[in-house]
């Protein structure tokens, strides 16, 4: 009897009801829905109707493509390079890895035949493990794949918001606030349903370049030989720790829990435009990659 508690839970929570054609995971809601749904919610982050707990949008274009034929699962493994095909040199190509599974091989099928480096926007969903535990290797499921956007002016985000989304409370009235203004390309937007917390809205956002990350690793060190006690000589070992570099393209984590700043990223990302962000970098250190809460996001206007 003491397991029927958890039965119940399992049965309540992880059974999964069916797949919503009007909200497919990884796919747009209308601009319509979206202006009733931000109008009714206070302009938080909308997610998945079904209950995904992640969905999202990448950009960039495929890699290597490979069918998996495993023993309990069968799959389309994917990379993805973002940024490779930029007329940007300045940001260096770095890979996402996604999945497709054996019930989309129609998608697979367009996917293969697909051979010119040409860019892509890709939407996903989290992999749900209770209903498929073995059907990718990847944690996210690749949902619909769809050509860029011609221009982001004609875009919802730039008609709505022709001088971008800003917060409506005053983020410099904190003394841990210090204003940093980058710049940068959106390569992958992630909305997480959060059931009893406030939806959010994470910003892959590559500010440029690469960042020389610093990490350290203990490690025993031989000692030269020293005295001992007995009057000969001994040879002992001491922790130390190593410093090690690694040089990675400089990719910022930005968060929002506003649909309208989620929506604007998206927009932005589908049009491979670049951004301008403002958020807080208090404590600065080279020697991390940014994550920060996004205060403020816009495209310059172009003439």
């Amino acid at each position: 009897m003491k397991w029927m508690p958890i039965i119940v839970f399992m049965v309540l929570f992880l059974v999964p009801t069916g797949r919503s054609e009007e909200h497919y995971p990884g796919k747009f809601v209308s601009d319509s829905e979206r202006e009733t749904l931000i109008s009714t919610t206070n302009d938080t982050v909308i997610v998945d109707s079904q209950n995904s707990w992640l969905t999202g949008i990448l950009v960039g274009n495929l890699g290597s493509r490979e069918w998996v034929n495993g023993f309990l699962w069968s799959s389309g493994e994917l990379v993805v390079h973002a940024t490779e095909t930029s007329e940007l040199p300045q940001y260096p190509s770095f890979q996402y890895s996604l999945s497709v599974e054996e019930s989309d091989q129609e998608l697979w099928v367009d996917l293969v035949g697909t051979r010119e480096p040409e860019v892509f926007v890709f939407s996903f969903r989290s992999k749900a493990f209770w209903s498929s535990p073995f059907s990718s290797e990847s944690d996210f499921i690749l949902t619909e794949i769809a050509p860029l956007l011609e221009d982001f002016s004609v875009s919802h985000s730039a008609k709505a918001f022709p001088e971008g989304v800003e917060v409506d409370w005053d983020y410099r009235n904190n003394w841990f606030y210090r204003e940093r203004v980058s710049r940068g390309l959106v390569t992958r937007i992630q909305r997480i349903n959060r059931s009893w917390l406030s939806n959010q809205c994470i910003i892959d956002i590559h500010l440029g370049g690469s960042r020389n990350i610093v990490s350290y690793r203990d490690e025993w060190i031989p000692a030269k030989r020293f005295p001992s006690e007995s009057g000969g000589s001994e040879t002992g070992n001491y922790m130390g720790g190593r410093k090690e570099h690694q040089f990675v393209p400089d990719v910022g984590q930005f968060t929002t829990y506003q649909e309208s700043f989620c929506r604007y990223a998206e927009d932005a990302a589908a049009a491979n435009q670049e951004v301008n962000i403002l958020y807080s970098d208090f404590w600065g250190s080279s020697e991390s990659l940014v994550e920060a809460e996004v205060y403020k996001i816009w495209v310059e206007a172009t003439e």
